[in-house]
């Protein structure tokens, strides 16, 4: 008996591409970015931001009232570490001026936009 198949190697090559787009939507697009979180909290109250995510690691209140917060995150995903800093610099009434983010945090991104109040 033979079985005749019309599956072809450019029907799976077709497959994958489709299936790589559809990764690349969901997994780009669905998420905030740096830029986007940063936009989100610039001019906002400092202790807001501490209220949603937590105590940071390290903070320092400047001798001229300012003040920077520092977040450390850790995702650990396939044996493979990666370490993600967020440093939030405050004005001396607490409005939130410019975050900086340093390493590996597209992780770190996709779980701090789940935390609700």
């Amino acid at each position: 008996m033979k079985v005749i198949s019309s599956f072809t190697l450019a029907n799976l090559m077709n497959i994958k591409l489709l299936l790589f787009a559809c990764s690349f939507l969901i997994f780009s697009c669905a998420t905030m970015n740096q830029n986007d979180f940063n936009v989100m909290w610039q001019g906002k109250n400092l202790n807001d931001l501490i209220f949603k995510y937590g105590v940071p690691a390290n903070s320092v209140l400047l001798e001229d009232g300012r003040s920077v917060a520092e977040y450390v995150d850790e995702l650990i995903l396939n044996g493979t570490s990666y370490k993600c800093t967020i440093t939030v610099y405050a004005n001396q009434n607490s409005q939130i001026s410019k975050i900086e983010f340093r390493g590996g945090c597209r992780g770190t991104m996709r779980r701090w936009e789940n935390i609700t109040y």
